[in-house]
């Protein structure tokens, strides 16, 4: 019997799961990969918490992950007036 490790990504709040993806097998979260995460994470807000998307109290929270501090990232989240916690 082969084991299969599989990452799965999860956003959620009190309500519930906003968002999930898993990773491609033997692939890692790059800068790059995050971002497009992010971008369809944004998007699953925008239509699942309406509330929240229009009100921009939504937080997000962050460990410290080569991934979640690249300058890409920060600068992303910036410019679409995101906060962080870390």
């Amino acid at each position: 019997m082969r084991k299969v490790k599989v990452m799965l990504t999860v956003f959620f709040d009190y309500q519930g799961i906003v968002h999930h993806e898993f990773q491609q097998q033997s692939s890692t979260i790059t800068a790059d990969s995050y971002l497009g995460v992010l971008r369809r994470l944004r998007e699953a807000i925008r239509q699942k918490r309406p509330e929240l998307w229009r009100s921009k109290s939504w937080i997000l929270h962050h460990d410290n992950a080569p991934a979640h501090t690249a300058l890409k990232i920060l600068k992303f989240l910036q410019d679409h007036s995101t906060s962080v916690f870390h």
